[in-house]
């Protein structure tokens, strides 16, 4: 009783593996909390017979009893797994693990009542990407802005890879050996919408300056892979193929977010270098945090973290940063 939809487990260890790339460190906790996933993750289909049973869709009795003890199993090993976690105060994780009970229910709930389709698909995705964030708060005990955009780059990156693959089914159902170009952009229209539509979401979160422009880039080569597979469009589509394709662009959006992250901690680290190296070389007691000094330290695509405080003076920023507060700081430029 093992789930076989092969994407789902891209998408619940992917962002797991990125959630813990954007958090600097690898130890035993993100081992721990993999298995647990791994574990409450199998426990979705006997879960789902289960519920079934006792939803006017009655099962076999050898077929029900089977199906109990593996949930039963699952969830025991799944709650093992959790324990070291709890252990060291990681209690955040419960409103991560009920956030995806939630999902889970609503998704039985809407699979009862409609076809496998798009909304189906993409609530499942929202379930199994609750990982990212739940793998960086365990390294970090931190569930913040960083947490929460984990999340929701993983969202939308693997529902493109939903609307792609719809589309594709949908294609094969015509049983044309070409399609026209109207028929190809009436089947590809939600597949290029939703595309471009993260593309300016997560454009806008660099311009903003939530996000590394590295993250944007994350998204490039998976869009281009759509716009060319609806110009291509056929009926003819080798799921096997499109399989491993998508694996290759789910390895180069983990290697860039990972690299974004890696930039951002590697600057945030000279930065707190060269504050330390700048208090030990003199006598004068000032502010522990010199924002003017992190600003002429740090290299293009930096973050700067800076603490709370109000901050005087003509700041100058003459090259692309990220400067996130930490405690509402105040920054008076004084004209």
């Amino acid at each position: 009783m093992i789930p076989k939809e092969h994407g789902a487990w891209a998408v619940l260890l992917a962002p797991l593996l990125i959630g813990a790339s954007a958090a600097g460190a690898w130890h035993w906790n993100v081992a721990s909390l993999m298995f647990a996933s791994l574990a409450f993750f199998i426990s979705y289909v006997p879960l789902q017979i289960v519920l079934r049973h006792y939803n006017s869709v009655p099962q076999g009795p050898q077929r029900l009893r089977a199906a109990r003890i593996w949930a039963m199993l699952d969830l025991t090993l799944g709650g093992l797994a959790l324990a070291p976690l709890f252990w060291q105060g990681l209690w955040l994780l419960l409103p991560i693990g009920a956030a995806a009970m939630l999902l889970f229910v609503i998704h039985f709930a809407w699979m009862r009542r409609h076809a496998k389709g798009l909304a189906s698909d993409f609530i499942a995705v929202a379930g199994l990407a609750l990982t990212a964030p739940a793998a960086y708060y365990v390294v970090t005990a931190q569930i913040d802005q960083t947490a929460i955009l984990l999340w929701l780059c993983n969202v939308l990156f693997f529902g493109c890879s939903v609307f792609y693959v719809h589309m594709k089914i949908k294609a094969t159902t015509l049983k044309k050996s070409a399609l026209p170009w109207h028929e190809k952009l009436s089947l590809g229209k939600l597949n290029l919408l939703y595309h471009f539509m993260v593309l300016l979401i997560v454009g806008g979160f660099t311009v903003m300056l939530f996000t590394p422009l590295l993250v944007f880039l994350a998204f490039i080569p998976i869009t281009m892979h759509a716009i060319y597979g609806t110009l291509k469009l056929s009926s003819n589509v080798r799921f096997k193929r499109l399989g491993i394709i998508l694996v290759g662009h789910t390895v180069i959006f983990a290697l860039l977010l990972g690299l974004a992250h890696a930039r951002t901690i590697d600057g945030q680290e000279r930065s707190q270098k060269q504050e330390k190296a700048s208090l030990a070389t003199t006598n004068v007691i000032t502010t522990p945090f010199d924002l003017n000094a992190q600003l002429h330290a740090a290299q293009p695509g930096d973050t700067i973290y800076v603490p709370a405080g109000v901050y005087e003076g003509n700041f100058v920023i003459d090259k692309k940063l990220v400067l996130l507060g930490q405690g509402f700081p105040v920054l008076n430029g004084k004209g």
